[in-house]
């Protein structure tokens, strides 16, 4: 065909605009997408507030087991020392303190938050009822430093909340946890 007649098929594929049948964006449409903007500017809030206090929770943490539970740990063990305290993984391992040992040992990973959510579904003996407002002890391998699915992982008894509010020098509940794990 020669012309400006245009195809059947073309004339399916246009779609009139919703001025053009008469629709205009409703007030309840407007409202909707208001809130909609509201609940997302109210979900990114609440996802950095949180991120804060994990941090929050981390520093003080890692404060801890550099200040205290480190004395704690070695004037205990025999083998396997505490050679140092380290925080610097990201991503799903970010909320999780290494305590890094000598002669092989196994490697114990102080975690909390997401890190500890996601290692509770892979282990295969997972905590009966986890508090994910607690710490969770873990430890893994013969000096493996990555903090993959855990040998072992327990939840302790020390809150989120009690490490943001400072652990004392005389708290010794992560301290008799570790040791009860590494015991051999």
């Amino acid at each position: 065909m020669t012309g400006s007649r245009s195809s059947p098929r073309c004339a399916r594929q246009a779609k009139p605009s919703a001025s053009a049948i008469g629709h205009r964006p409703s007030a309840i449409d407007a409202a909707a997408r208001e809130f909609a903007d509201l609940l997302a500017r109210h979900a990114q809030k609440q996802f950095e507030d949180a991120r804060v206090l994990l941090q929050q929770v981390k520093n003080q943490l890692r404060l801890f087991a550099t200040r205290t539970l480190l004395d704690q740990l070695n004037s205990r063990l025999e083998h396997g020392r505490i050679e140092s305290v380290a925080a610097n993984y990201q991503g799903r391992w970010e909320w999780c303190i290494i305590l890094r040992r000598a002669d092989s040992m196994p490697t114990v990973f102080l975690e909390f938050g997401p890190t500890a959510s996601m290692h509770h579904l892979e282990v295969s003996l997972p905590v009966t009822d986890p508090d994910f407002r607690r710490l969770f002890v873990a430890t893994r391998g013969t000096g493996e430093e990555m903090p993959g699915q855990p040998d072992t992982f327990v939840q302790s008894d020390v809150s989120l909340s009690e490490v943001l509010s400072g652990l004392g020098p005389d708290d010794t509940r992560l301290r008799d946890q570790i040791l009860t794990m590494v015991a051999s």
